[in-house]
């Protein structure tokens, strides 16, 4: 059975009866320790190969360490915790008993539900195909292609493992992809895949993949951020029974994902013709293409309604500077740095609000004795959890600076908020506030 999260709590802060409060942990394992499933040694005839599939372990095992060593969101002070290194840890297990096809033959999908919706988000929130997630820095964007397609390659494998019998006609694409997307919207409630028309899906196929390929990373990116949002709830889930139901919707759902996956990745050999080939690669041949034949580029996108919502957020700002203890001028200024372009970092924040306002909304339905504000600070620090490495650093750094500066000043009172969580915090309170 899955390991359960613990959460610390403030015994300063009044305490509010609900599922997300436990007591602090006296055995929290050692952060960024590797974390090794209970794989049973084989016994071969000498000289044999090992029935360990030991190129997919090694893959899972590299992949979630590395993650591991920068799960740093159990550095946030004063504030409620979602133990992520838990979580990490948790997802690790059981993707790598996956390797051994004797424990392998006692699993069921469920049992890796969680790690892989988490890892369809990490997609989500990686790809560069997503124009939400192009910060317009070539070193930052190519770092996040890098960790999509890290994330990817164990996706892909362990849902192969999970779902061997996954398969698809090019002949009936358009029948499939659209029985595919219903049957996601359907187990993951996922209202904002639309309903669609097998023929003009199929028409799409043959004549404007291009378009149709668009169509699909709409589908992929928001099923994936939910289906992070779904797997972190069912981790936090004291209640096995509703925990082992959620999985098994949430295993439903991830099957339904690698099909479209595999789908997205034969639009991507149709159009390219390999189904590797990169978002940069892609957006070279494209250029190509249009230079080839005479026609214009894409013309650059309109950031005005995006750069007047990073306005209002400034002025939200500006606004509480004076009348409260919280300041994200400090947060702003280092996302900033990641995003070279005011449109983007405004759509960056909306994003991240959303997300916040969609799990809180979710952790309140899930649990009616839950306080609006307890259950949005603990879903902002699970989102935190999600950020761009590069965003990351730059909170982080951020953080050290104003310590230095404080320090320096002489400064003691707690007027603002320090922590690169806290300042994380303090921004998107404020654009969920706005929205």
């Amino acid at each position: 059975m899955l390991k359960l999260p613990h959460m610390y709590v403030d015994p300063k802060k009044k305490k509010t009866k609900n599922r997300y409060e436990v007591e602090p942990p006296a055995n929290k394992p050692e952060q960024g320790k590797e974390v090794r499933p209970d794989l049973n040694a084989m016994e071969t005839e000498q000289g044999a190969p090992s029935k360990i599939d030991t190129g997919y372990a090694g893959s899972v095992s590299k992949f979630f360490n590395e993650k591991r060593k920068v799960a740093n969101v159990t550095e946030a002070q004063d504030t409620e915790l979602f133990d992520y290194d838990s979580f990490l840890a948790a997802e690790q297990q059981s993707l790598e008993k996956m390797a051994n096809p004797e424990t392998a033959k006692a699993m069921k999908p469920k049992d890796t539900a969680m790690a892989l919706g988490d890892l369809a988000g990490e997609m989500a929130s990686m790809n560069p195909d997503r124009a939400g997630n192009v910060t317009g820095d070539p070193k930052i964007d190519g770092e996040n292609a890098n960790a999509y397609g890290e994330a990817k390659k164990v996706f892909m494998m362990a849902a192969d493992k999970a779902f061997p019998h996954v398969t698809y006609d090019t002949k009936t694409f358009g029948t499939e992809l659209e029985h595919a997307s219903r049957m996601l919207r359907e187990e993951s409630d996922a209202s904002f895949i639309p309903e669609m028309n097998p023929g003009d899906l199929q028409k799409m196929y043959d004549e404007d993949p291009k378009k149709l390929a668009k169509k699909l990373d709409e589908i992929l990116a928001k099923s994936g951020d939910l289906m992070r949002m779904r797997s972190r709830m069912n981790f936090d889930n004291k209640d096995a029974v509703k925990q082992g139901q959620d999985n098994a919707h949430l295993a439903a759902g991830a099957e339904q994902l690698y099909k479209l996956q595999l789908m997205r990745d034969d639009l991507q050999e149709k159009m390219y013709g390999r189904k590797d080939v990169t978002s940069a690669e892609a957006k070279q041949i494209d250029a190509s293409r249009a230079a080839f034949a005479g026609k214009p580029g894409e013309t650059a996108e309109n950031e005005e309604g995006s750069r007047q919502a990073l306005d209002a957020v400034e002025r939200a700002t500006l606004a509480e500077r004076g009348t409260s203890d919280v300041k994200v001028g400090p947060a702003l200024e280092a996302m900033k740095g990641v995003w070279k372009k005011d449109g983007a970092l405004a759509g960056r924040i909306d994003t991240l609000a959303e997300r916040v306002s969609k799990m809180t909304e979710m952790k309140m339905a899930d649990d009616k004795q839950v306080e609006p504000a307890f259950a949005r600070k603990v879903s902002i620090l699970q989102i935190y959890g999600d950020l761009m490495p590069a965003e990351r650093r730059a909170l982080v750094e951020a953080a050290s600076r104003r310590l230095e500066e404080r320090r320096r000043d002489g400064e003691v009172a707690d007027t603002e908020p320090v922590s690169p969580e806290r300042m994380f915090a303090a921004l998107i309170e404020t654009a969920v506030k706005k929205g």
